[in-house]
């Protein structure tokens, strides 16, 4: 029966995906039929791999209650009927008349120009990282890829102090500045954009993680997409080359830091390409009333309170993934793990913070998203606004997310309808 329940669901998202692809590529579309896409890769298309794969049982040691819900019938058909009713509630708001939706921001977007010198200093700060790496207390530490998963340091050290909280800001600067030229430049090739990519390759060989990189090139995607640097055809191609090279860097990752790589494939699909299971997890959690918060709501209060620092707010809750990570691997939901974070994604939070209900709360946010962000009219408030809603579908409300986050409001606060700097 859960066969069928599963290939019945994703039969009915297929349709809503090939409707919004078909929009998107006729270049008039809302941010939500971009969401509706992502949110089709994340959640619908692990329904059927995941059937037809075999999942480790030697996660079930590491990650029972990510393991368990993965099996159960109850939390499977549940979890079907939740993502139809987001696809079809996202396709359903995207098309609505009378919105803020079917204006063209190509046109929009096709206009922004920075004037030279402005464009100058953006590609002095795309190397924002190489500044960073010449000025730390130990240079030669970055000439090791990923130095602080590969060796043993200090955590008071001068040179782990300096990259969380120095190396940090260049990280988040070169990313901005990157994205920044490339929406920017009126060339696309390959040759047109090699300064850029060298500036990405410094940033992903320093930052010595995944996540960003990742971001980096779903950033430059959006902006083919609203700009249709290209055709429709290359830009496909262009999306499955770039999934391609994420899915093999993280596998390079594995085997290079060693994290990750005692997981077969589908694991690794399952945790960290799809958020499958993380969802199954907090719907598993709230089916048999097992506690991974202290009260309904104390992630999101910490969501809404981010800034505030700890020394004004003393009980200041944690985000949503330090009580995720413990709960699946079955400790207590008082225990805190330092050492790795699992991946979560928007539904998982809202769901475990106020049960299925959740789920309106967490659509209702995304949309206003939307439409606080198509009612702008601004081209930098597209970008990153698109950008914000579609990395929180696939992560947690954590410092890369908040990042974008504080971007598409300073974007949104001194933002004009003017398209020129």
């Amino acid at each position: 029966m859960v066969y069928v329940i599963d290939l019945t669901s994703f039969a009915i998202a297929t349709i809503f995906l090939i409707k919004s692809v078909k929009k998107i590529i006729r270049g008039k579309f809302s941010i939500l039929h971009v969401l509706l896409v992502l949110t089709y890769v994340m959640q619908i298309l692990p329904i059927v791999i995941v059937d037809i794969s075999n999942i480790n049982i030697y996660d079930i040691y590491r990650y029972p209650n990510v393991y368990k819900p993965l099996l159960d019938t109850k939390v499977s058909i549940i979890y079907d009927l939740v993502m139809i009713f987001i696809i079809m509630l996202l396709y359903y708001l995207a098309n609505k008349k009378n919105s803020y939706i079917y204006f063209n921001m190509i046109d929009s977007i096709l206009n922004v120009r920075v004037n030279k010198y402005l464009m100058a200093i953006m590609k002095i700060l795309m190397f924002a990282t190489l500044f960073a790496v010449i000025i730390s207390p130990k240079p030669s530490i970055y000439l090791k890829f990923s130095y602080f998963y590969t060796n043993e340091y200090d955590i008071n050290s001068s040179i782990y102090l300096f990259h969380i909280t120095k190396y940090v800001y260049a990280k988040y600067i070169s990313f901005a500045s990157i994205l920044i030229v490339y929406l920017c430049k009126d060339k696309y090739g390959f040759k047109s954009n090699l300064l850029e990519y060298i500036a990405a390759f410094f940033l992903m060989w320093t930052d010595g993680k995944r996540t960003i990189i990742m971001f980096l090139l779903l950033g430059i995607l959006c902006i083919d997409i609203l700009k249709r640097t290209c055709k429709s055809k290359i830009i496909i191609g262009k999306t499955a080359i770039f999934l391609l090279l994420i899915v093999i860097y993280f596998n390079l990752y594995s085997n290079i830091t060693g994290k990750g790589a005692d997981s077969v494939f589908i694991s690794n699909y399952i945790y960290y390409y799809s958020r499958i299971s993380c969802v199954k997890t907090a719907i598993y959690g709230r089916v048999y009333n097992m506690k991974m918060l202290d009260y309904n709501g104390q992630s999101i209060l910490y969501d809404i309170g981010f800034f505030i620092p700890r020394s004004i707010w003393v009980n200041k809750p944690l985000m949503f993934v330090k009580y995720f990570t413990p709960f699946s691997c079955g400790y207590g939901h008082n225990i805190i793990l330092n050492n790795f974070n699992l991946q979560v994604n928007i539904w998982t939070e809202w769901i475990a913070n106020f049960g299925i209900i959740g789920i309106f709360f967490a659509c209702l946010f995304i949309v206003c998203v939307a439409r606080i962000t198509e009612k702008k009219n601004n081209a930098y408030s597209y970008m990153f606004g698109l950008l914000f809603s579609g990395m929180y579908l696939m992560f947690g409300f954590e410092p890369n997310v908040q990042m974008v986050f504080l971007i598409w409001i300073f974007t949104l606060i001194f933002g004009k309808r003017k398209y020129n700097l």
